[in-house]
């Protein structure tokens, strides 16, 4: 629950890590990359979802070290087996923000500043008319800092030669904004929630350093925006006691630019020390614009067959494409093996049973899973000697898995769990 955090300048991460079980390892300041480990499972094998929904489907200016905790009313945490309802191929658990669905009238808002000229503000509500059932809701967030801390013992290049001293970053800003609303009808006979909504998030990073830290860059720099128009539509009971039905659709386009032009090579000072124009600060000068689109559509069918027993079946289809054109090369782009859009669909049906016993003392659920995927990739770009060959890639694959999960509960202190799951990770 978060409603102990509410107005804090945390984010989901910061939260999160407090967590039994829980490790975060951020490289840097506000935006930068972080490990997000489970258990000691990490990277690939944990998935994030904001109220069911994966977060990679929210543009790269979506992610838990952005958040504010103010968008999240609770916080699950799956550790090991993830329920068939997430529809999900994650192997080491996985993390659901859950936001408020449940107070029809509120607002709130949030603004933080702190070190290295960080500000971080977050508004959101809702308004339901009682009669009509009409609701609108809508939030937002905007975070900035300069990431200008200081680095210890770094290698600065001078003309005179090479020296060891401390020195703050010049070149690590980040900046990201997101605007959602959605607007609809809950609490109708016909539906408990019909929500039509709108996302829009946008971001810019500086990037400071490559792989080592004695590189440094002083131009390099990423932009993007992110677009998603989305349907939820929410029934319990649906023609019968026992039977509930959720569904989400979506549709969305994330384009960003990386930008690397600059001939100039910089020092940790800031100072140009040397002009190459041959070559950009990362290599061969490139102006590379991404477009991802993706078609997002989940259903999750629930029956409760008696207080004891219940079934479920979900199903998730992601299907998308990715197209990079490097536009400082202007019409050559053999080089290239994303001029032509890479394809990648996955789905994954799941259909499980639950059971309760001893008065719910005893948990019990097991599943059964089919993996779909549909790829069109340019696997590979090569010289074969007399010029660049691109060799395609078209296959569908299926993969069946299955599990089991139970609980114990002793008191409501105490308990014991197990689980085992036969799976696959699909790939990204």
């Amino acid at each position: 629950e978060t409603k102990a955090l509410a107005n804090t300048t945390a984010d989901l991460n910061q939260v999160l890590s407090r967590s039994t079980g829980i490790r975060v390892r951020e490289s840097g300041g506000l935006g930068s990359d972080f490990n997000f480990s489970i258990n000691g499972l990490s990277g690939k094998q944990v998935k994030f979802f904001i109220d069911g929904i994966p977060m990679e489907n929210f543009g790269s200016s979506m992610s838990l070290n952005n958040i504010p905790v103010n968008l999240a009313e609770r916080i699950e945490v799956y550790k090991g087996v993830v329920p068939v309802e997430l529809g999900a191929d994650a192997l080491g658990g996985a993390v659901n923000i859950v936001t408020n669905q449940h107070v029809k009238q509120y607002l709130d808002a949030s603004y933080g500043f702190g070190s290295f000229n960080t500000h971080r503000a977050a508004l959101s509500g809702r308004y339901t008319d009682v009669k009509s059932g009409f609701t609108i809701n809508a939030s937002g967030f905007y975070n900035y800092a300069d990431n200008n801390y200081l680095m210890k013992d770094v290698v600065v290049r001078l003309a005179e030669g090479n020296v060891t001293r401390d020195a703050r970053r010049f070149h690590d800003a980040y900046r990201s904004a997101m605007g959602q609303a959605e607007f609809g009808f809950r609490d109708k006979k016909w539906a408990d929630a019909l929500l039509v909504g709108l996302l829009y998030s946008s971001g810019y990073k500086e990037r400071q350093t490559g792989a080592q830290q004695d590189l440094v860059y002083g131009r390099v720099n990423s932009t993007g925006n992110f677009v998603m128009p989305s349907l939820k539509y929410r029934k319990k009971n649906l023609l019968i006691n026992g039977l509930d039905l959720s569904l989400f659709a979506s549709y969305a386009k994330d384009k960003s630019t990386t930008v690397d032009t600059s001939a100039a090579k910089y020092n940790w000072m800031g100072d140009v020390i040397s002009v190459d124009k041959n070559f950009a600060e990362q290599g061969a000068f490139s102006i590379f614009k991404y477009t991802n689109e993706f078609a997002v559509i989940r259903g999750n069918l629930s029956y409760s067959i008696n207080p004891s027993n219940a079934l479920s079946l979900n199903y998730s289809l992601n299907a998308g494409k990715r197209t990079g054109i490097n536009t400082y090369a202007g019409v050559n782009q053999d080089s290239n093996p994303l001029d032509i859009p890479n394809k990648l669909d996955k789905g994954v049906l799941g259909l499980s049973f639950q059971n309760r016993l001893f008065e719910d003392r005893l948990t019990t659920s097991v599943f059964v899973k089919q993996y779909n995927i549909h790829s069109y990739i340019r696997s590979a770009v090569y010289y074969n000697g007399s010029g660049y060959v691109k060799e395609e890639a078209d296959q569908t694959k299926n993969y069946y898995g299955y599990g089991i999960a139970t609980r114990y509960r002793f008191s409501e202190d105490a308990g014991i769990k197990a689980s085992y799951e036969h799976a696959y990770r699909l790939p990204d």
